[in-house]
């Protein structure tokens, strides 16, 4: 109102946008000698861990996650919590085109897809790939003397 008693009309808009989620890809290592069957059993690194949660931007927290489809790949199985951390755990050998048994790195050997919510309801999904250092079998010389009609033991 001004000073003689006039209104003024006026109108504001103001837009929201909802800034969405974004995620990118997370990729882990496990090694093929820690299985029962490898060159190294004794090794824990069949087992690797890590989170989703440091690959997700944008949207509104708290955020959840959660695996879309199986936990059971073709060469182990994946565990993702809640939160977003998660554990693969090889359980079988990798055996292929791409696996030679040498010291390299198969990539790519599972994915696994996974779905990020956020407080406002948002969704994106993105993927876990697992990655597998496929082990060298070792070949020690073993020798063995034995006297002639005896039985080698």
């Amino acid at each position: 109102m001004d000073g003689d008693g006039d209104l003024s009309t006026t109108t504001l808009t103001i837009t929201l946008s909802d800034s969405g989620l974004a995620a990118a890809n997370d990729d882990a290592t496990v090694n093929e000698a820690a299985l029962a069957i490898g060159s190294n059993p004794a090794s824990p690194a069949e087992t690797v861990t890590g989170t989703v949660a440091d690959n997700l931007s944008g949207g509104s927290g708290p955020y959840t996650f959660a695996l879309v489809g199986s936990a059971t790949g073709s060469h182990g199985t994946l565990t993702l919590n809640a939160d977003g951390t998660y554990s693969y755990t090889l359980t079988a050998p990798v055996d292929g085109a791409d696996a030679d048994n040498g010291t390299n790195t198969v990539d790519n050997v599972e994915s696994f897809t996974y779905q990020a919510t956020d407080a406002n309801g948002n969704t994106i999904t993105s993927t876990i790939t697992i990655d597998v250092v496929d082990d060298v079998p070792t070949a020690n010389a073993d020798t063995n003397s034995v006297a002639e009609g005896a039985i080698a033991t």
